[in-house]
């Protein structure tokens, strides 16, 4: 009978696995390698996020769009 050689190939779907795990399990060297590299993917995607997504994503959000006016005279600090 043969028997699968890694435990996670058995595992039961969405039980106690996650995305950070796989990666983790997937990437080479010991903990000291493993760590260094997950710390540059995430400065990677850091990085471009930065670079490329959110300057084109910018445009599309409200946040330019803002109106504050000062017809409300009452508040705190107000004329003063």
């Amino acid at each position: 009978m043969l028997r699968p050689r890694h435990s996670s190939l058995v595992r039961v779907p969405n039980e106690g696995v996650s995305m950070y795990g796989w990666i983790w399990r997937h990437l080479p060297g010991n903990a000291w390698v493993r760590g260094v590299i997950a710390l540059v993917l995430v400065l990677a995607v850091v990085y471009a996020l930065f670079q490329y997504v959110f300057p084109w994503a910018e445009p599309l959000l409200p946040f330019g769009e803002v109106t504050v006016d000062g017809a409300s005279a009452g508040g705190a600090g107000a004329g003063q």
